[in-house]
């Protein structure tokens, strides 16, 4: 049986192959989902594009927060988002 290798942290800590998510992406970890997701996150949560994200974001139809460079959006408003399209018949 072949042991892998770890290389061990900045802080000596060792760590797995595996990595962790970052704190944008969805969590499938006890339950635990993100309090923000990115662009591409949102994208895939709303089966749509990057672009299209962004176009919702710039129209102020889908709010969301920047940080340094990136854009982020909590998954309540998401979920405005997707009610209002709901009540319109449409995109909000």
């Amino acid at each position: 049986m072949k042991k892998s290798k770890q290389a061990p942290a900045s802080n000596g800590v060792s760590v797995g192959p595996r990595s962790l998510p970052s704190p944008t992406e969805p969590s499938l970890s006890a339950g635990v989902s993100p309090l923000l997701h990115d662009i591409s996150t949102t994208a895939k949560l709303m089966s749509t594009t990057t672009f299209a994200v962004r176009q919702l974001c710039r129209a102020g139809q889908l709010k969301y927060v920047r940080i340094g460079h990136r854009w982020l959006i909590s998954p309540q408003a998401i979920q405005r988002f997707i009610s209002q399209a709901e009540n319109t018949g449409g995109a909000a």
